[in-house]
């Protein structure tokens, strides 16, 4: 699917650690400078002890960074963002049903 500046997408992290807040989130990919972000939301996943966490952009930016996600998503290659090294996340398109 071909993305645009201008277009909205949700995306996900499926796994994500007991004590990462919103506000953490926020900071990370505010750094990454992909997007605008619209909302955050941090849920339970089906299993009872996971998280997951739903980014929802505005708009893309215009750089090398969101390029090279926007590229990877749609390409459905690994997007990994480094929060703390070692540690990172797993970046993927969040679809609805």
């Amino acid at each position: 699917m071909p993305y645009t500046n201008k277009t909205p997408v949700a995306l996900c992290i499926p796994r994500i650690e007991e004590g990462i807040t919103e506000n953490f989130v926020r900071e990370i990919f505010s750094a990454l400078d992909i997007g605008t972000i619209k909302s955050i939301i941090i849920c339970k996943t089906n299993n009872s002890t996971g998280r997951k966490a739903f980014i929802n952009l505005t708009s893309w930016k215009d750089n090398s960074n969101a390029k090279r996600v926007k590229y990877r998503l749609a390409n459905d290659l690994a997007v990994n963002i480094m929060y703390q090294i070692p540690w990172y996340w797993k970046l993927k398109l969040a679809y609805s049903n």
